[in-house]
C-alpha cells in the first residue's frame, strides 16, 4: 500500500528511521516504490538507486542528496519532486563529484526553492517528459551553480516559467539539453554563468521572453535549431 514516510534523521537512506508520522509518533516502516518520502529537515543520502512515487520537503526543508553512480527513479504523474514552502535548499541536491542520473517529471511550483540544484563538480543526467516552469522560483525547476559540473537533460519539452526558468544556470557548466524549448513568460533557460550550453531541439520565443537567455559574454550557446520567435 503507497504510504508517506517522514525521515527521523540525517543519514544513508537505508539506514535511518522512517516514520508515518513527521513526528515519529506513527509506525516506522522500510521504504518502497510504492512510498512518497519526506525529508522532514533531514539531509538524506541515497545511498543505492531507488524508485519512489515523490520526494518531498515539509516547512522543515531537508534534501537528498544522490551518491555517486546511483540514480533515482520518480512516477508520480503529476510530478516527481515537491518543494516545501518557505525553504531554501532544493529537493534534490547534487553536490558531490560522481555521476548521479534522475528519471521522473518535473514540475515547477510557486515555493522558493528549485526541484534540483547541482552544487557540486559531477554529472547529473536528468530524463523527464517534462521540465515545467510554471510559477516556480526565480531561480528555476533546475538550478545549477556548480563550478565545472556537467548536466546532461534528456527531456520532452522544457517550458519556461510564470516566475522564474526551468534551467537556471549561474556557474562554469557544461549543460547540454536533448527536447525542445519554450519560452512561457519567462525563458525555458537562463544563464549567467561562463557557461557551455548545447541545444539540440527547437528553440521557441514567446511574446514574452527568449526561449533562452543569456547574459554572460564569456559563455558559449550552441543551438541546433530551428528557432522560432512567436513575438
Amino acid at each position: 500500500m503507497a504510504t508517506t514516510l517522514y525521515a527521523q534523521a540525517t543519514g544513508n537512506l537505508s539506514a535511518i528511521t522512517w516514520n508515518t508520522a513527521a513526528n515519529g509518533s506513527g509506525s516506522n516502516q522500510i521504504p518502497t516504490s510504492a512510498d512518497t518520502l519526506v525529508a522532514n529537515g533531514y539531509n538524506i543520502t541515497l545511498d543505492a538507486s531507488y524508485s519512489f512515487v515523490q520526494l518531498k520537503q515539509t516547512l522543515n526543508g531537508g534534501t537528498f542528496i544522490p551518491a555517486s553512480a546511483t540514480t533515482l527513479t520518480l512516477t508520480d504523474s503529476t510530478t516527481g519532486l515537491v518543494s516545501g514552502s518557505g525553504v531554501t535548499p532544493p529537493v534534490v541536491t547534487h553536490s558531490g563529484s560522481g555521476v548521479a542520473n534522475i528519471v521522473g517529471l518535473l514540475v515547477g511550483t510557486t515555493y522558493t526553492s528549485p526541484l534540483i540544484g547541482v552544487t557540486g563538480s559531477g554529472t547529473l543526467n536528468v530524463t523527464t517528459n517534462s521540465l515545467l516552469g510554471q510559477a516556480t522560483y526565480l531561480a528555476g525547476v533546475l538550478s545549477i551553480s556548480g563550478s565545472g559540473c556537467t548536466v546532461n537533460i534528456t527531456a520532452g519539452q522544457i517550458v519556461g516559467g510564470t516566475n522564474g526558468p526551468a534551467i537556471y544556470c549561474a556557474s562554469s557548466a557544461t549543460l547540454t539539453v536533448n527536447g525542445p524549448q519554450t519560452a512561457g513568460t519567462l525563458p525555458a533557460i537562463q544563464n549567467s554563468g561562463a557557461a557551455t550550453i548545447t541545444l539540440n531541439g527547437t528553440s521557441t520565443a514567446s511574446a514574452a521572453a527568449n526561449a533562452v537567455s543569456n547574459t554572460n559574454a564569456s559563455a558559449i550557446v550552441k543551438a541546433s535549431g530551428p528557432l522560432i520567435n512567436n513575438g
